[in-house]
């Protein structure tokens, strides 16, 4: 089979493996990402002119997106469909709006909680905000999903770690 095969192969079977585990740090924490990988992993390694090469190139490779990658994309898809109220979620509910002008970038900063316990920035409403607001203007303030979409790939095709997690 050719890697150019590779979409209409097997699409649904990455695409579908969506993320059932975040990357927790804790005493499970090096258990859960691996298995996080094992699909991908599995799969990549079904190609024959890919097996040697490690993990990371093979998906370099055939140009897909890591489950770190999509979980933290798809982290991004949902706040801006609550912050532009495309969800039953009030945005209300979990964000608060950065209203400061004196801040670089979009018109859709929000507020990140300080807490003394660890475990609030792995809930929803805190992983990701530092990456939305990173975020450039043209991407937050766009129309419709597809094109914040359009806008998350050019995004990671000009800064390769930014939806990696530290």
């Amino acid at each position: 089979m050719s890697t150019g095969s590779l979409p209409k192969y097997c699409g649904f079977i990455i695409l579908s493996a969506s993320v059932i585990w975040p990357s927790v740090v804790n005493a499970a924490g090096a258990c859960l990402r691996n298995a996080n990988k094992s699909p991908n992993n599995r799969f990549t390694r079904l190609l024959k002119e890919l097996r040697g090469l490690p993990y990371n190139d093979r998906l370099s490779e055939l140009g897909l997106w890591s489950l770190e990658e999509r979980r933290n994309r798809a982290d991004l898809v949902e706040l801006l469909k609550i912050i532009t109220g495309q969800s039953s979620v009030p945005a209300s509910k979990f964000f608060d709006f950065n209203f400061d002008t004196r801040t670089r970038g979009h018109s859709l900063k929000l507020l990140k909680h300080h807490s003394a316990q660890s475990i609030r920035s792995h809930f929803f409403s805190e992983r990701d905000i530092n990456r939305w607001n990173r975020l450039p203007s043209d991407v937050v303030t766009v129309k419709s999903i597809n094109s914040f979409k359009a806008g998350l790939q050019r995004v990671r095709g000009t800064q390769i770690d930014f939806f990696m997690d530290e």
